[in-house]
């Protein structure tokens, strides 16, 4: 979503993301982690630690976790996963961990309604055919939708995205591997924001004009 695809690189991604399975060493504990930070069994997640993030960040990783299979979690460091990526700038915190995960259809069930995945692009077909989706209740506002300058801001979209058209997920296909973090600051950007990563896979979704 906020970043260009890497379908090109499709095959080399599937092999580093296997990898990416293996059990993580634990980390000590630090003090100043926020309550609300949810500790896996392995490792100090800390997957809102940047400056900015918004704070329902943990209610959707929580939220997550319990629609997920236990078996299938782990836990990536954010600066292994922008490695695998490839990308210019960094998608996730190099500070941070993102969630690996498979989707299942409790997780189709509780990201809905207010949660709903959305993406935002300049037109309707990048707006449907991208990997990086966020939750729509983190980027609106009692009104509706927040503005485009805001969108901008939480994503770390490049200055010259004119985010025009929203794309809503109906649901992701069960089964698919994804990936939940904060968006790292990029293009002048502080980011923050809350994203799902589904490398090389499509959401079934509809698209509408802002």
């Amino acid at each position: 979503m906020k970043r260009p695809d890497v379908r090109s690189r499709s095959a080399i991604v599937a092999v580093i993301v296997a990898a990416l399975t293996l059990t993580l060493p634990a980390s000590p504990a630090r003090a100043d982690v926020p309550p609300c930070f949810i500790n896996p069994p392995d490792v100090q997640l800390a997957v809102a630690r940047t400056p900015g993030t918004n704070p329902i960040a943990c209610t959707l990783l929580s939220k997550l976790l319990q629609a997920s299979d236990q078996t299938q979690l782990a836990w990536i460091p954010g600066a292994m996963l922008n490695k695998t990526l490839g990308l210019t700038v960094d998608a996730f915190p190099d500070s941070a961990y993102a969630v690996r995960f498979v989707v299942t259809p409790q997780f189709n069930a509780a990201f809905a309604g207010p949660d709903t995945l959305v993406r935002f692009a300049s037109n309707t077909f990048a707006a449907q055919v991208g990997s990086w989706w966020t939750v729509l209740e983190t980027v609106s506002d009692p009104s509706g939708v927040v503005n485009g300058a805001t969108i901008a801001a939480q994503l770390a979209l490049p200055a010259a995205s004119k985010p025009s058209f929203e794309a809503t997920s109906s649901e992701v296909r069960v089964g698919t591997v994804g990936y939940f973090g904060v968006v790292a600051p990029a293009f002048g950007q502080p980011g923050g924001g809350v994203q799902f990563w589904f490398p090389g896979e499509p959401v079934y979704s509809s698209t509408k004009a802002l």
